[in-house]
């Protein structure tokens, strides 16, 4: 029970994180400016956690983090709405 616990909550920070990008690309109407600094930060992400051991809080975030690079690049906006109710 206690790791359950541990992974809801290394998955909710993260969550915070990348629902924080995603939200400020909304805020600025999408803009290819907002979108590009995004996906430099989400994917500056992805490249620090990929270098470190492959834990099983680094192998959470890292999906977290992917999802949200792919969402950006693709324009996925309508799958916001479903990130926002994980």
């Amino acid at each position: 029970m206690e790791f359950i616990d541990r992974e809801r909550e290394w998955g909710k920070q993260t969550l915070l994180e990348v629902l924080s990008v995603l939200q400020a690309i909304e805020f600025a109407d999408y803009s290819e400016k907002t979108r590009e600094k995004a996906l430099q930060k989400l994917s500056s992400a992805v490249k620090e956690l990929s270098r470190k051991d492959p834990t099983l809080e680094n192998l959470l975030r890292l999906g977290l983090y992917t999802y949200a690079v792919e969402l950006v690049r693709e324009g996925r906006w309508e799958e916001l709405g479903k990130l926002r109710r994980v």
